[in-house]
């Protein structure tokens, strides 16, 4: 892992990293001020809805175009730096498949939480690529690389495949929610979250720079706050009593 000089600049962008993840987390454990898609969209008056399909396509989009042009751009660079634009698009590629091709949607989603969202993503996307690019080659690891390619692909697979074990709750066309079986669902609620924790772990396994790995920390905050209401979302709308996890099997 490359440990950046600790230049004021540094210093003030990890200070940033950590207050805006904390600004976050504290965001999604309020139910008022939770990002308004999938089933935690509610509608205010005041609030611009769009269906969640086409809610989520202006979440990944941007991201799809920046890493698609910081690709092109990372063809001068160092291996770590295409190794990371490349993932980054594939990333996204896949989630906009998703989209397209597996989710089926029953709801709508706050236009002004998906806008927010996608600038989010679409600013760490070009982040991660510009501080991976200031790690030297002489100090990136190639075992870390191939341990972060190998997570990607785990957490991805992982993922993916538990994004389809709830579509096929609707694939008769039922719009209303289900409690999912199969897979990990049998063990935690949000499996599909542990995956894309493991991928976070992977792309900074890649990136190799402390910063970015600061920068995750957030996303995955974010992602255990939102399964852990995730969890409380079912258990009073099926009148739930186990306490099954979470998101790890036998931990959280």
């Amino acid at each position: 892992m490359y440990y950046p000089d600790p230049t004021i600049p540094n210093v003030l962008i990890g200070c940033g990293a950590l207050l805006s993840g904390v600004s976050l987390i504290r965001r999604e454990l309020n139910p008022a001020t939770q990002m308004g898609y999938s089933k935690f969209a509610k509608a205010t008056k005041s609030s611009v809805m769009v269906p969640s399909k086409q809610g989520m396509l202006v979440i990944y989009l941007p991201s799809v175009v920046l890493c698609l042009l910081g690709g092109l751009w990372s063809l001068d660079q160092a291996r770590h730096v295409k190794l990371v634009a490349f993932f980054s698009l594939l990333h996204f590629l896949k989630r906009i498949y998703e989209v397209l091709c597996v989710h089926r949607y029953s709801g709508q989603a706050i236009l002004k939480d998906n806008i927010v969202i996608a600038c989010s993503y679409a600013g760490f996307s070009i982040t991660q690529l510009y501080f991976t690019s200031k790690v030297p080659s002489s100090a990136t690891s190639s075992y870390e690389m191939g341990l972060g390619m190998a997570l990607f692909f785990l957490g991805e697979g992982l993922n993916h495949y538990h994004h389809l074990i709830l579509a096929n709750l609707r694939k008769d066309g039922a719009k209303a929610y289900k409690i999912p079986q199969g897979g990990l669902f049998d063990y935690v609620w949000c499996p599909h979250y542990l995956g894309e924790i493991i991928s976070f772990v992977a792309m900074t396994l890649l990136s190799q720079h402390m910063l970015i790995f600061i920068f995750q920390l957030s996303s995955v905050g974010y992602l255990a706050v939102r399964a852990y209401n995730t969890r409380l979302w079912y258990e009073q709308k099926f009148n739930i009593t186990t306490k099954k996890p979470c998101l790890v099997p036998g931990l959280l």
